[in-house]
């Protein structure tokens, strides 16, 4: 009976044991009851059987008698697994991820890990950068290198790569971040919430002095962007009911606020410059009717002024 072995046989895979004397299987191999010891599954390092291993490679774990790849490494049948991708947490191939890491700001896009809104990819870098703070997207640091603009904050993207903010809305700093604050309401674009820089035309308002004031003909509601229009004859107004001044010199004002039409001239309900009466007629009613007839006329029933007797 043997009870110790001097050497072994290493075409057997079998190496001498110092502790025991006998001779083990080699490292990668088991005994499988036979003189030859069998292979171990490709993935262990050490094994007891066919399917079960007890050690693995740097880039293996022991999972349950498996060696299974590591986060950031694929499966390509042979003993050492291969790295992923830089931007995967795992993957089932070099181009293709399965997951990614929250944690580096990046989320599933097809099958790669992109960052997500608000960071960029360093090429070659796990974890992603953050993007300047007026970005929504963008391909690098600083503020200039803007791919898109997060328009829930009014910002819009401008020529020069930067998020800037959208009409009638001014920067500031508020809590020690940069916002898009609103103008003043009446401002088409502004440096502050008093001060206007342009101003909407299509709202009927130019600036004067910082301010975007109603054109003539509009006046201000005190709310609303858009002038509203003045009565027709009116050249400025407060309001929808009177005038402070009149768009023509057919026109004076009356009662305070009304534009009424001079006399010679007569009210025809469309026009800003009042038409002209006959010669014949001092005021009137309409282009051929008279109400007061002209000195050395007088009103006949039919409303037209003949020049009175021994007048000629």
């Amino acid at each position: 009976m043997i009870t110790a072995c001097l050497t072994c046989n290493a075409s057997l895979n079998r190496v001498l044991n110092s502790s025991s004397n006998f001779c083990s299987c080699s490292t990668g191999f088991y005994d499988s009851g036979s003189q030859t010891c069998s292979s171990c599954p490709y993935s262990c390092v050490s094994c007891s059987s066919a399917t079960t291993c007890l050690s693995c490679s740097a880039t293996r774990s022991l999972n349950n008698g498996s060696c299974l790849c590591n986060a950031g490494y694929y499966e390509v049948g042979v003993s050492t697994c291969q790295p992923c991708q830089y931007s995967c947490f795992s993957c089932t191939n070099s181009s293709s991820c399965s997951t990614c890491n929250l944690t580096y700001f990046r989320t599933m896009v097809n099958v790669t890990c992109s960052c997500i809104s608000g960071y960029f990819d360093t090429n070659g870098v796990q974890i992603c950068s953050i993007c300047a703070a007026t970005c929504y997207t963008c391909t690098g640091a600083g503020s200039n290198n803007c791919v898109s603009c997060d328009a829930n904050k009014m910002r819009q993207i401008s020529s020069n790569n930067t998020c800037v903010c959208q009409m009638g809305y001014y920067e500031t700093t508020l809590l020690g971040a940069l916002t898009c604050s609103s103008c003043y309401y009446t401002c088409g674009s502004c440096s502050s919430s008093v001060s206007c820089v342009s101003c909407n035309a299509t709202n009927y308002r130019t600036l004067s002095n910082a301010s975007c004031i109603c054109q003539n003909k509009y006046y201000d509601d005190g709310g609303n962007q858009l002038c509203k229009s003045c009565l027709y004859y009116c050249l400025t107004c407060t309001n929808s009911a009177g005038c402070l001044t009149c768009d023509a010199i057919t026109r004076n004002i009356s009662n305070l606020t009304t534009c009424s039409c001079n006399q010679g001239y007569y009210e025809d309900g469309v026009s800003s410059s009042c038409p002209s009466c006959l010669s014949s007629c001092l005021t009137c009613l309409n282009p051929n009717n008279c109400n007061v007839c002209a000195v050395g006329r007088v009103l006949t029933a039919l409303l037209s002024c003949v020049c009175s007797v021994r007048t000629f």
